[in-house]
């Protein structure tokens, strides 16, 4: 017979088996899994990932990197890529208002951006957030053998510009006024049919490097304060019947050319600073009486004037340089002799028309130049 403490033993095992199997009865009938002991326990399978997404990282391993672009680029980045170029040209063309309305919200261009308008009321108010251009901007019709004039009426929607490369503006009503934040250097500034423009003060900031250049300004006063650095290379002005004078150029140093055209200049005042002048072309000045500015600048190369009515001379009285290759004269009847800046010893071309006032060129023929024309006279 089994004492009674160890039929209390007995009786608990048997009480602790029933109710272990009373347990998983009913876990079965609720559906859970069974238990199981510490030695066969598996982690956790990690959540499905939904489709498409990237791996999540796990404790204690590297990040996952991602081909995938960044999605929070910053604003400024997607605006830079947006302002596309064209492969060849290198630069932007835009024609209609539909290519400027894609242009909105750009801030800088990597390339130039040619507008080329043929509708007068092209609004350019969606290029409002543009702040830099790093190739040319320009703003023109486009070219036509009829000439037909197409003027833009405004610039406005250019007012946060602050930097391009180079500057042609041609063609426009309502004037400069939205370009005036404009600062620091411009390799070129090209003006031109710009009707109502009386200065070049709205662009006060810029500063331009090799070509400076302004044609069909029939309102043009003054030059100022366009600042033109010393290595400037060429000077054009032409339909500027106000302009009679030249006092804007100061500063320049060794200007390769000069081409002056239907201006208003009574006299020919250089500035003090500039020591060379190889290529000089003065036409339609019709208050213009003496080239004697020219004698003190050595090396001039070329020389072409024409239909400049009241013109006496043409800068070599006084001249010991002999420098002077070309010369071209054409409808300057109130000059009497040839004594051109530069001399006549390396002339070897010269070309001398309708300029009923000189008599003989005498020198002009002793000289080398194989080719020597005018109407109406033969050397002696």
């Amino acid at each position: 017979m089994l004492n009674a403490a160890r039929l209390e033993g007995v009786t608990a095992v048997l009480l602790l088996l029933a109710g272990s199997a009373c347990g998983r009865a009913e876990d079965a009938a609720r559906g859970d899994p069974p238990a199981r002991g510490p030695r066969s326990e598996e982690p956790a399978a990690p959540p499905a990932e939904p489709s498409g997404a990237p791996p999540r990282a796990t404790e204690g391993s590297a990040s996952p990197v991602s081909n995938e672009p960044q999605r929070e680029a910053a604003p400024l980045a997607r605006q830079q890529i947006e302002c596309g170029t064209d492969s060849e040209t290198g630069e932007l063309t835009v024609k209609t208002q539909a290519a400027i309305d894609e242009l909105a919200g750009c801030e800088i261009l990597r390339a130039g951006l040619v507008i080329e308008f043929s509708d007068p009321a092209l609004d350019l108010q969606p290029l409002e957030t543009l702040r830099v251009i790093e190739g040319q901007l320009r703003v023109a019709a486009p070219w036509s053998f009829e000439r037909v004039p197409v003027r833009l009426r405004s610039l406005h929607g250019l007012e946060g510009l602050r930097s391009v490369a180079s500057l042609t503006v041609s063609g426009v009503e309502s004037g400069l006024g939205p370009l005036s934040q404009l600062s620091g250097d411009v390799t070129e500034l090209i003006l031109e049919d710009l009707p109502g423009v009386r200065d070049l003060s709205v662009l006060g900031g810029l500063r331009v490097t090799r070509l400076f250049s302004l044609d069909l300004m029939p309102d043009l006063e003054r030059l100022g304060p366009v600042a033109l650095a010393p290595q400037l290379e060429s000077v054009s002005i032409s339909t500027a019947p106000q302009l009679t004078s030249l006092a804007g150029l100061e500063g320049l140093v060794e200007l390769r050319s000069l081409d002056l055209r239907d201006v208003g200049l009574r006299e020919l005042a250089l500035p003090d600073s500039l020591v060379s002048l190889p290529d000089v072309s003065i036409s339609g000045a019709s208050e213009l009486t003496s080239l004697a500015e020219l004698a003190r600048l050595p090396g001039v190369l070329g020389l072409r004037v024409g239909s400049n009515p009241r013109l006496t001379d043409l800068g070599g009285n006084g001249s010991s340089d002999s420098s002077l290759q070309q010369l071209a004269v054409y409808a300057c009847p109130s000059l009497t002799e040839i004594h051109p800046v530069g001399g006549f010893s390396a002339l070897t071309n010269v070309e001398i028309t309708d300029c009923d006032g000189i008599t003989e060129i005498d020198r002009i023929a002793e000289s080398s130049a194989p080719r020597c024309c005018k109407s109406g006279v033969t050397p002696r």
